[in-house]
C-alpha cells in the first residue's frame, strides 16, 4: 500500500472514530483495543528508528528496504496513534497531546524530506538539511514525551 494511500486511510478511520462511529475502545485482555494499538505504534517508532538510523549507515546496499519498513512502519504507527488519540472520550492535554502533535509533525516532516516536497523559494530561506535536523530533533522529543508520558500512566512520575 502505497504512502498516500496509507494517509488516506487514516483519515477516513480516524474522523469516523473521534465522531463515535467506530469504536476502539474496548477490553482485548488486560488492556484496550486502543492501547494496544497505540502501544504497538510507539513501540514501532522507538525501536525501528535507531535501527533505520544505523543500518542505512552500515548497509547501505540495503537502503531502499530499509527505508520501505521505515515509511510503512511509522504510517502504520500514525494510523494506529491516531486511531487511539481519536477513539478517547475527552482527548487529554498534556504529554498526550504533546506526543500525538510530534508523531503528526514526525510523518509530516519525514514525508517532505522523502518525497523532496519542498518549495524551491523555501530552500532559499531554509538551510541545507533543516528538514533533517528538524525531523532527527523531533525523534529526540518524541523519546522523552514517551518516557514522561509512561512514567506518569504508571504512577511512577507524579
Amino acid at each position: 500500500m502505497g504512502s498516500h494511500r496509507l494517509i488516506v486511510l487514516t483519515i477516513i478511520l480516524t474522523v469516523p472514530t473521534r465522531l463515535g462511529y467506530i469504536d476502539v475502545h474496548f477490553p482485548v485482555g488486560a488492556l484496550d483495543f486502543d492501547h494496544i494499538l497505540t502501544l504497538v505504534g510507539t513501540f514501532f517508532i522507538a525501536i525501528y528508528t535507531p535501527i533505520y538510523s544505523l543500518l542505512k549507515r552500515r548497509r547501505p546496499e540495503k537502503l531502499k528496504v530499509l527505508l520501505n519498513i521505515h515509511i510503512f512502519g511509522s504510517l502504520i504507527s500514525f494510523l494506529f496513534i491516531s486511531l487511539h488519540y481519536a477513539g478517547e472520550t475527552a482527548p487529554r492535554t498534556g504529554e498526550g497531546l504533546a506526543l500525538y502533535i510530534i508523531v503528526a509533525i514526525l510523518v509530516a516532516t519525514g514525508w517532505l524530506y522523502r518525497f523532496n516536497l519542498i518549495p524551491e523559494n523555501a530552500k532559499k530561506v531554509y538551510p541545507p538539511h533543516f528538514n533533517r535536523w528538524f525531523h532527527i530533533s523531533l525523534i529526540t522529543a518524541f523519546y522523552i514525551v514517551v518516557i514522561i508520558h509512561t512514567l506518569k500512566r504508571t504512577g511512577i512520575l507524579f
